[in-house]
């Protein structure tokens, strides 16, 4: 049912940016989908901002001078952020608001669960079941499931690489492997590669998928100079599509398609994605990375709010079959993951209903 206001005027919603280009993607995902007035404002930090976030605390600590100047009336009906660093920002204009205001924060959380209206969620962070946490599968996305292509077209695996992410590693060894994996997949389906890296891939996993992958590929080289990001193009163009293990994000928007989905293991042996009962996976072949070390200790040891656990995701896609390991012999996935968006917008919608 749609929502609607007593006054007839729709909702202001403020999105608060982040410093993450698969959270800021997630955040303008929602305002789209919700259809509302929204104003982007980017918030920049100074230095020595950390202490301060990690403290819980509510205020402007650490934002410059321009960022405070956006803040200001009329206030919005609701507040979309992620992220620690948008925590205490958003709690502030709440506040400022006469409480009005509803925070709605995508991914974890590092204040406690009562700060916020709705925390939109995915398995890897492992958060309770609460009233006000929405618990969905993937990431929200803009993707909308592409038609078929000719069918006398060249056929075309495109391959969306990430970076490193907690306890597994993107280096030069597993883009070796990822090289081999995708020219055997690619060799086996006479099909071209269309490659792209994103803004976490190592500069020398980029080299090694630049000389290593098949002479006729195309690689898009991601940098902050670059303005031509095609992206969505390759996932338009692809018959099959690979990911890298690490995005959640990007694995959100490749089975949004509808087409055959690959995920890339950065780990091998007892350092693999893959959860097999069992099977303790033997001698691990990959670069050794201190901070990775150190996450994996916190994810034996720690308190479970400060990790996440991204193979949680990956078990409930290869188990619904909607994506594969990219591992021979090379199977396709057979179903497209269901869209969640709708049911979030309804979330958000009836938070505002009941101040009606």
């Amino acid at each position: 049912m749609p929502f609607s206001k007593s006054d007839q005027s729709l909702p202001l919603v403020w999105l608060l940016s982040s410093h993450k280009a698969g959270e800021c993607s997630q955040l303008k995902a929602l305002a789209s989908a919700l259809a509302w007035p929204f104003k982007h404002i980017q918030l920049s930090h100074e230095r020595f901002r950390l202490p301060l976030d990690l403290a819980r605390l509510s205020g402007l600590h650490g934002l410059d001078a321009n960022s405070r100047k956006a803040l200001k009336a009329p206030w919005p009906d609701v507040i979309l952020c992620a992220g620690v660093r948008s925590e205490p920002v958003s709690r502030w204009i709440k506040k400022q608001s006469g409480g009005k205001a509803k925070i709605v924060l995508i991914g974890s959380n590092w204040a406690h669960y009562r700060h916020f209206d709705l925390i939109i969620s995915t398995p890897q962070y492992r958060l309770p079941e609460r009233s006000n946490i929405l618990h969905n599968h993937m990431t929200l996305h803009c993707i909308k499931r592409h038609e078929a292509l000719p069918a006398n077209k060249e056929p075309v695996i495109t391959v969306l690489v990430g970076g490193h992410s907690g306890p597994y590693t993107l280096g030069t060894k597993a883009a070796l492997r990822l090289s081999k994996e995708i020219n055997q997949l690619a060799q086996e389906r006479h099909a071209r590669l269309l490659i792209s890296t994103s803004a976490r891939t190592p500069a020398a996993v980029k080299q090694v998928l630049q000389q290593q992958c098949r002479s006729d590929k195309e690689l898009f080289d991601w940098s902050k100079d670059n303005t031509r990001n095609p992206y969505l193009s390759y996932l338009q163009a692809a018959d099959e599509i690979v990911v890298t293990g690490d995005s959640i994000a990007m694995l959100s928007e490749a089975v949004a398609t509808g087409k055959p989905v690959h995920i890339f293991d950065l780990g091998s042996g007892k350092n693999a994605m893959q959860v097999v009962s069992g099977n303790k996976g033997g001698v691990a072949d990959d670069d050794f990375r201190l901070s990775a070390f150190t996450y994996k200790i916190l994810m034996r040891t720690g308190p479970q709010r400060l990790s996440r656990d991204i193979r949680l995701v990956h078990e409930w896609l290869i188990k619904n079959d909607y994506a594969v390991w990219l591992q021979p012999p090379y199977l396709p996935s057979g179903r497209q993951a269901p869209d969640e968006t709708l049911a979030t917008v309804a979330r958000i919608q009836k938070l505002l209903a009941t101040d009606e």
